[in-house]
């Protein structure tokens, strides 16, 4: 009985470890592509979107035109105020921060980063509006 008990109880910890993900700030550092995405008004660039995110909390967003030119279409600072959330605060085309944020959820497994939650824009003083987003990225070569 007492090694049903032991085995019953390793196999509870990995399982548990097993399932449990790092998710510390610097684990989003790095380079990702977009691979799935269930979002409305997304921009799209026929799967070559890109974003980068820094240890210095900051982020760029950008794709290929039709041309293979590189557009950047998002950029920021972002933090994680606990584990499995990022905040980001997008700049304007000024490069000041604008008015305009994600709140996201976001899992890591393996290679894959999976984004959902929010994104927020005053549409007037005041006034929010926000859309859900749910993405999928996987990590890319820098």
């Amino acid at each position: 009985m007492k090694y049903l008990t032991v085995t019953i109880t390793l196999l509870m910890v990995i399982t548990i470890s097993g399932f449990q993900q790092i998710k510390n700030e610097s684990d989003i550092e790095g380079t990702w592509r977009v691979i799935n995405t269930a979002t409305e008004n997304t921009v799209q660039f026929g799967g070559t979107e890109r974003m980068i995110t820094v240890s210095n909390g900051t982020f760029e967003s950008f794709g290929e035109n039709y041309q293979g030119i590189k557009m950047v279409y998002n950029s920021g600072k972002y933090f994680v105020p606990k584990p499995g959330t990022i905040i980001t605060v997008h700049t304007g085309r000024n490069g000041e921060l604008s008015k305009t944020a994600n709140y996201y959820n976001y899992e890591i497994s393996g290679d894959t980063l999976h984004f959902y939650g929010n994104f927020f824009r005053e549409v007037k003083e005041g006034v929010l509006i926000g859309t859900y987003i749910d993405e999928k990225w996987v990590k890319a070569e820098e």
